[in-house]
């Protein structure tokens, strides 16, 4: 017995003894299989990191962005092609949607309305939208301009203009092939059913805001369903100054800019001032004022505006402000102060910038794409290593399609025009 124990206890040692090398060996293996992968990502990581902008892709049209719209610029510039596309951050596709045209004849208008059908990715629906909104998708206007009332359509209902040009408009059910004046079936007191001074929705439909000689005009709507308007709100803008522009900056707030003829001889130096409109209540407030921001006409950037540089300062810095919060975002520059600068894009949030730059006007120009108190690089990046031998950026049609994916329109050495995609890799 003793033999046979002696025997077992023999061979449990050389098991154990097999199963301690099998583990050491094993764990040897999985160390070097994570030291290797470790060193794969790290080099990868570095490189990306080494690395300014990623080519996404090419394509053989140029754009004008609307509501995140890609419009293909045909030779009216005012309306798309053959299709309109939009910019997929996922996968960095575009996905292209076919013009398709209504003839307003069918419900007793005349004229022609060119739309496309935006349909939004699967991952931006939810389980109720999915059936009706993939099937058909929301109605857009083909024409720039009406873009931004198209914020109202349905995939059923849209809204058009009457041909003559005379500022009406009108809402046209595409399943019971009707049309009614836009806002018929009101309950406030004031409106006005054809909606003659409205120039656009909130994006999500509910509020349309136009001006009324001296007045902002706005209509609440009973709910996203229907066009019937149950409050008027009227905002004196004379206390402001002259109307220069307005856009929705959130779902219920107006952006308004002011300038003040009065003050300044020439109108490309007239300043700016900027507020903040509750659609809701019509309530106006002034946006934050920034010391040194040169918010004049000539000089603005949608809501950005230059900030004025303290000379004293050793370093080159170009610096603007969003009128809107009051922030201010600085970029360290290579090149001298008196050089000739302005931004070409701006990002929507304001981090990063293509900054405009040439030692004098009308001499040989390049590009700074720049992020706020970080890295940077000079178009001569994407000529070195994207464009091909002969090509020019259009400075002037440099657009971010998110805060740091930019679309830039590039003109071959024949004359012909195309486009690229890439991303700042910072």
């Amino acid at each position: 017995m003793e033999d046979n124990l002696q025997i077992e206890q023999t061979t449990y040692d050389e098991h154990k003894k097999k199963a301690s090398r099998s583990a050491l060996i094993l764990t040897l293996s999985l160390f070097l299989v994570v030291l290797i992968l470790g060193s794969l990502f790290l080099y990868v990581a570095c490189n990306y990191n080494a690395t300014d902008a990623s080519l996404i892709r090419t394509e053989e049209d140029v754009f004008s962005v609307v509501d995140g719209f890609l419009f293909p610029r045909g030779d009216d510039y005012v309306t798309a092609g053959d299709y309109v596309a939009t910019y997929n951050l996922n996968t960095g596709d575009l996905t292209k949607f076919s013009i398709e045209s209504f003839d307003l004849s069918r419900v007793g208008l005349s004229g022609t309305y060119r739309y496309f059908r935006h349909v939004p990715p699967i991952s931006d629906l939810t389980a109720s939208d999915e059936e009706t909104t993939v099937t058909k998708g929301r109605i857009v206007s083909a024409y720039f301009g009406d873009v931004a009332l198209s914020r109202a359509n349905t995939e059923n209902v849209f809204v058009c203009k009457d041909e003559d040009g005379n500022g009406q408009k009108w809402r046209v059910d595409t399943v019971k092939m009707k049309s009614a004046p836009l806002f018929e079936g009101s309950t406030a007191d004031g409106v006005d059913v054809y909606g003659t001074n409205i120039r656009q929705f909130s994006h999500n439909g509910l509020y349309a805001v136009g001006q009324d000689k001296g007045e902002l005009l706005i209509y609440i709507r009973e709910s996203e369903a229907s066009f019937a308007v149950t409050k008027v709100v009227r905002v004196d803008l004379s206390p402001y100054g002259t109307l220069d522009g307005y856009d929705f900056a959130s779902e219920s707030y107006l952006r308004l800019a002011f300038y003040h003829p009065e003050l300044e001889t020439f109108p490309e130096n007239e300043i700016l001032s900027y507020y903040l409109c509750d659609v809701r209540t019509g309530e106006v407030v002034p946006c934050p004022k920034v010391e040194g921001a040169q918010n004049t006409v000539q000089i603005q950037y949608g809501q950005y505006a230059p900030v004025t540089v303290d000379e004293e300062e050793k370093e080159v810095f170009y610096r603007y402000a969003d009128m809107l919060r009051g922030k201010v975002f600085s970029h360290k520059l290579p090149f001298d102060a008196n050089d000739f600068t302005y931004p070409c894009a701006i990002s929507q949030y304001g981090e990063y910038a293509a900054i405009y730059h040439s030692e004098n006007v009308g001499e040989k120009a390049t590009v700074l794409f720049s992020k706020a108190g970080g890295r940077q690089f000079s178009s001569d990046l994407l000529y070195e290593e994207i464009l091909d031998e002969g090509d020019t950026i259009e400075h002037e049609r440099i657009e971010f399609l998110t805060e740091n994916i930019v679309l830039c329109s590039i003109t071959r050495k024949d004359g012909t025009n195309y486009s690229i995609i890439f991303k700042i890799c910072f």
